[in-house]
């Protein structure tokens, strides 16, 4: 499918300018790599993020300076194109901004986007399961191995009771961005995904351990 001019691949690419050249700077007007990145699309999506800090980048630039990259390169473009953007279901709750720095950066990110490029589309998804998730492989993670023998396997607040997640599968996730990169009523506006049926962290951890043959001690 190559010969027909649809992909464009980009090797050692970095959210970071001086990763890709050293003369470069994130303060630079030159960032004319990062438009090449996007001058033969109609439509960019991030789905870049962190949850932690790592030893080549941040949480921050990750989760608030790329975006807003992202914004400012798109609005630089002015011709229209699409920029749809992945964070968290809760990132617009204060409360939960309050005891989580990813959602307070993702708010921030969304907040500043709006403000550069009044057309980005914002999409909250809510947990993700699907291979090698974040979600099901690390409630199932053999590091929580280690409380097996107090009694609490996997540890949770409350034993997962007082918690209620609408998980949905990563590819319903894939669906509906595509779907709201088609529909052309799309940009400026904020999706947010969610299974319809609510359940409680307690039966999702019972039933992922049982389907691997182990037991959860909800201590």
């Amino acid at each position: 499918m190559f010969d027909l001019g649809q992909y464009f691949v980009v090797e050692n690419f970095s959210i970071k300018p001086s990763d890709v050249d050293s003369d470069l700077q994130a303060n630079d007007n030159d960032l004319d790599y990062y438009r090449d990145l996007i001058r033969h699309t109609n439509v960019v999506i991030n789905v870049i993020g962190a949850r932690r800090e790592m030893n080549r980048y941040t949480m921050g630039e990750c989760n608030y300076d790329w975006p807003v990259r992202l914004a400012e390169l798109c609005a630089e473009k002015n011709d229209g194109t699409k920029l749809i953007h992945l964070v968290h279901l809760n990132s617009h709750d204060a409360k939960s901004r309050e005891e989580s720095i990813i959602l307070e950066q993702q708010w921030q990110a969304e907040q500043a986007m709006r403000a550069i490029y009044p057309e980005t589309t914002i999409v909250r998804s809510s947990w993700a399961f699907g291979a090698r998730d974040n979600y099901a492989d690390m409630l199932t993670h053999m590091r929580w191995q280690n409380f097996k023998e107090l009694g609490a396997w996997p540890l949770l607040y409350n034993a997962g009771l007082r918690t209620f997640h609408r998980s949905i599968s990563s590819a319903d996730v894939a669906e509906a961005i595509v779907r709201i990169a088609k529909h052309p009523d799309s940009p400026g506006h904020t999706f947010e995904l969610y299974n319809e049926n609510r359940f409680q962290l307690s039966d999702i951890c019972e039933l992922l351990y049982e389907a691997q043959g182990e037991e959860a001690f909800l201590f």
